[in-house]
């Protein structure tokens, strides 16, 4: 059942991202770089809430780790790339900080798996 959830928030979230990006522009924020940090906070949520998902079938691996950013940096991508049909822009550095988020999103779960996952055992007394 929890993977069921897991799933169902990953991809909610997916599409509320999509559904805010592809719908008309709103105005800009008042201050320089708030849509950055709107892209990392968006990137980062999904790439955790894809992470959790994807460790509840099995652990993330390495290689699953750097599928999933590759996936999420391809359709951040294809994210910025489709924008202006709606009008809105293509930015670069938007990419950039989808990227960051992504990566920061993904490690900071797959840091924190490794520790819930470690038994007392393991810890160095």
């Amino acid at each position: 059942r929890g993977r069921r959830w897991a799933w169902a928030a990953a991809i909610a979230w997916w599409l509320a991202m999509f559904g805010g990006t592809h719908s008309p522009a709103p105005p800009h924020p008042p201050f320089g770089y708030a849509d950055k940090w709107m892209h990392f906070s968006a990137y980062f949520g999904l790439a955790a809430l894809l992470s959790l998902a994807l460790e509840m079938r099995r652990p993330l691996s390495r290689g699953l780790f750097w599928g999933l950013v590759a996936l999420l940096a391809f359709y951040g991508a294809f994210d910025e790339i489709t924008q202006p049909i709606v009008g809105r822009d293509c930015d670069f550095w938007d990419w950039v900080a989808d990227v960051v988020g992504i990566l920061s999103g993904a490690g900071c779960y797959l840091a924190a798996a490794r520790i819930v996952r470690r038994r007392p055992s393991d810890e160095v007394a």
